[in-house]
């Protein structure tokens, strides 16, 4: 796995927050999203991704006890963070690792949702999603959509819905996504 830390050497038990890009990103354009987790006091896992296949293993590779704590991490308080497709990605492996309890917690913003429905059941992990009404590329019906299920399953779930805003709401609403997000990360990763 390619993969950049963000840590701070005198941590120890922190949460440990799995960082996504989006279809066209690297690694390198979540390191400012990446800070701002560790600035918040969790690890931040920026991965390179090309495959939902290897945000499963990056989540398994987190998992190991030894190799988190080097960074001063807890591999039982993981979460996921994702960005359009790494939003999908973020929603798919939070619901399929819900079996193992893999993922504490997910935070998705402006990710394809519809296809994710079926796999909700109630003991899928907590999410925190971000969705604007006219994203012109993820349909916002979706996320309405995992939003009812997740309610009907009583799944916790905390979501910003912004009106007339497309697929960057953090453009217009940054500073209300991050205090709510980091308000969010610290209930089910602390």
């Amino acid at each position: 796995l390619r993969a950049d830390i963000y840590y701070d050497d005198n941590w120890s038990g922190r949460g440990v927050v799995l960082v996504l890009h989006g279809a066209s990103g690297r690694k390198e354009n979540v390191r400012g999203r990446s800070l701002k987790f560790q600035s918040w006091g969790f690890v931040a896992v920026a991965l390179n991704h090309d495959t939902e296949d290897e945000v499963s293993r990056a989540v398994s590779w987190l998992r190991r006890r030894r190799r988190v704590a080097r960074w001063g991490g807890n591999p039982d308080k993981i979460g996921i963070y994702g960005y359009s497709r790494g939003g999908n990605w973020s929603a798919i492996s939070s619901l399929v690792g819900t079996r193992n309890s893999a993922v504490q917690g997910a935070m998705v913003i402006s990710g394809s949702w519809d296809q994710h429905v079926d796999m909700v059941t109630a003991d899928s992990p907590p999410f925190f999603m971000v969705h604007g009404t006219d994203d012109p590329l993820v349909p916002f019906e979706g996320a309405q959509l995992l939003k009812r299920e997740l309610d009907r399953r009583n799944v916790r779930c905390e979501a910003l819905f912004y009106d007339n805003v497309g697929h960057k709401p953090a453009q217009d609403y940054g500073r209300e996504i991050d205090r709510e997000m980091r308000r969010f990360a610290n209930s089910v990763l602390s």
